[in-house]
């Protein structure tokens, strides 16, 4: 029996939802708040706001896509291991 198709669009939440959650992880436990839209072309990215503080809902939303990245690396697991 043949293995399930896993699409890229798996692969694409999986590694987006992990990079998003590492850098919200990051950022929220050195108190570095972003701007709301950043441009890596304008250099936005260097406006952020520096709260001195742990910003902890930050933290939370980084660790709700950590989540859901794991959910989403089970799902490829499964789905390339069946048999």
């Amino acid at each position: 029996m043949a293995s399930r198709h896993v699409s890229r669009n798996m692969f694409g939440l999986a590694f987006t939802a992990g990079a998003a959650a590492i850098f919200l992880i990051l950022t929220g436990v050195i108190g570095w708040q972003p701007p709301a839209n950043i441009n890596l072309a304008d250099a936005t990215w260097r406006r952020g706001v520096w709260t001195g503080d742990v910003i902890w809902s930050q933290v939370a939303l980084g660790v709700a896509l950590l989540l859901v990245a794991g959910f989403a690396i089970n799902r490829i697991n499964r789905r390339l291991s069946a048999r």
